[in-house]
């Protein structure tokens, strides 16, 4: 009996193993043809999908590190001065320090600059974003 148990592990070990390499290989697929049509929309790959996974903060001082945030392009015009805005929605916990103006995001390969900051009590902020030009 011993003998029997041994081998009902062992496939079932290599049997998860092959369903987790299928399941990761048809989403590495997945996003691939997701950023196909986002790129033939004119969008991130983000903007249409929602995953915001591949947030990059980039602090003036201190390392890069990715970040889970919300991303939503802005769509009132910004009168102080002329460029694209868009607003991220963060956890402060999730950075490694206090966001600052000048600060910079990476989305999707497109980079921007936090120009203004309005933190919560809840341990939250949205950050205003120029985009580089």
């Amino acid at each position: 009996m011993p003998t029997g148990s041994s081998t009902s592990t062992s496939f079932r070990r290599s049997s998860s193993a092959r369903c987790s390499s299928a399941s990761s290989g048809y989403r590495d697929y997945l996003a691939a043809k997701q950023a196909q049509i986002a790129t033939g929309l004119q969008l991130t790959y983000e903007q249409l999908t929602g995953d915001l996974s591949r947030v990059t903060y980039l602090p003036e001082a201190g390392s890069a590190v990715l970040i889970r945030a919300v991303f939503q392009p802005a769509r009132e015009a910004e009168d102080a001065s002329p460029g694209v805005y868009a607003v991220l929605f963060v956890r402060l916990a999730d950075l490694p320090a206090a966001p600052a103006r000048g600060d910079e995001v990476e989305i999707g390969g497109v980079r921007y600059k936090v120009f203004d900051i309005e933190a919560d009590s809840e341990g939250a902020a949205v950050l205003k974003l120029r985009k580089r030009t």
